[in-house]
């Protein structure tokens, strides 16, 4: 595996290009000696995956400016995989909630019983990564806390996944939620998702989990039932132990984007 990194005194980005799934067919039994089949039946394929290391702690510009440092970020790791590797990205995944941020970004307010403000796809969410995926010829995984119901203030701790043309492919919400020992309260007030899906990419099967689902072994084991190939956690959390250990669990690839210390790929191997 190859890898370039680019940074300024803000953020960290890597734009790596992975050998997938040819390897997958020669191992077809996982660490708990489960035999896992590859659903892949295509030739080995090299798939170029960006991340990036940035935190969103502190005060958010609004959701206009934010919406232009994240596209950015994205230009940025395009720009990198066409000088590295000669063509762009087909996959950008971008840091846990990195729309929303926390902490000062919304009064100072860090309790996890406290309801963090969320926003609909519809509208310059959906606006501004329709139109980035087709500028870059990429799938982007935003996340972000979705406002799922107006009404209600219903929302989700969500990764939203764009196709190449712009389409969303879907939506993954994190289904392990921080829950506050004081209160009982989930995580800002957020709605725990009940599915782990698996997304068909035109590069192969792309699945989610989002921070905490690290710790919990449900999501993973499904995602290697339904034969994710590539799995993007986007996560606050910059640990790299348990996510190796995921990888070779579940013979996939890992791809972290994180707000500190550690944005990384692992690969089946762990």
């Amino acid at each position: 595996m190859m890898s370039g990194v680019s940074f300024n005194r803000k953020q960290i980005w890597t734009v790596s290009a992975l050998a997938v799934i040819g390897s997958l067919a020669s191992w077809p039994v996982n660490a708990a000696g489960q035999n896992w089949k590859s659903t892949s039946d295509q030739p080995p394929r090299k798939v170029i995956v960006g991340t990036v290391m940035q935190p969103f702690w502190g005060k958010q510009p609004g959701l206009e400016k934010r919406l232009e440092e994240l596209t950015e970020i994205v230009d940025q790791m395009q720009v990198q995989s066409q000088t590295q590797y000669g063509r762009g990205l087909d996959l950008a995944v971008l840091p846990e909630v990195a729309i929303n941020g926390e902490g000062e970004a919304f009064g100072g307010v860090t309790e996890w019983s406290h309801p963090m403000p969320s926003y609909p796809l519809e509208g310059p969410v959906q606006d501004s990564f329709s139109r980035k995926a087709r500028e870059c010829h990429c799938y982007i995984v935003v996340p972000l806390y979705l406002l799922e119901e107006k009404a209600t203030k219903r929302c989700s701790n969500a990764a939203v996944l764009f196709g190449r043309q712009g389409e969303v492919v879907g939506i993954y919400r994190k289904v392990q939620l921080v829950v506050d020992l004081a209160t009982g309260a989930m995580e800002h007030g957020a709605t725990p998702g009940k599915e782990v899906p698996v997304f068909e990419c035109d590069f192969g099967k792309l699945g989610i989990q989002i921070c905490y689902d690290m710790d919990f072994d449900y999501g993973w084991k499904e995602l290697a039932r339904k034969g994710a190939e590539i799995v993007a956690w986007p996560s606050q959390s910059p640990q790299t132990s348990q996510p190796a250990r995921r990888a070779v669990e579940g013979h996939y690839y890992i791809v972290s984007s994180t707000w500190q210390n550690n944005a990384s790929v692992f690969e089946p191997t762990g």
